[in-house]
């Protein structure tokens, strides 16, 4: 269980170019080590009753319209959509999990 500080933490690693699963994905590359770090992390969250820090709820909701967008990306490159995809529906199913579904 992570606390909402360290998840928004990992989660703003992760769009950085150097290193990060998003950042690679922005810049055409799949790291499938990154893909599984970027599950974990939000796995990892949990909610109870405290409010939830704003800047949580933008990289939640933000992360899988981003993947989307890269998913484009990889069409456009030519590139395999497989893993994109799945990434897509995982970090979806994720969040389901995490947020719940209204």
């Amino acid at each position: 269980m992570s606390s909402q500080q360290e998840v928004i933490d990992q989660l703003d690693r992760e769009y950085e170019r150097s290193g990060g699963f998003l950042g690679q994905l922005r810049a055409g590359r799949f790291d499938p080590e990154g893909a599984e770090r970027l599950l974990s992390i939000l796995a990892s969250l949990t909610l109870g009753d405290d409010p939830v820090d704003r800047r949580l709820v933008q990289l939640l909701w933000f992360t899988p319209i981003f993947i989307q967008w890269q998913k484009e990306r990889f069409e456009i490159l030519g590139a395999d959509l497989d893993p994109v995809e799945s990434i897509l529906n995982r970090v979806v199913s994720t969040l389901e999990e995490v947020v719940g579904v209204p």
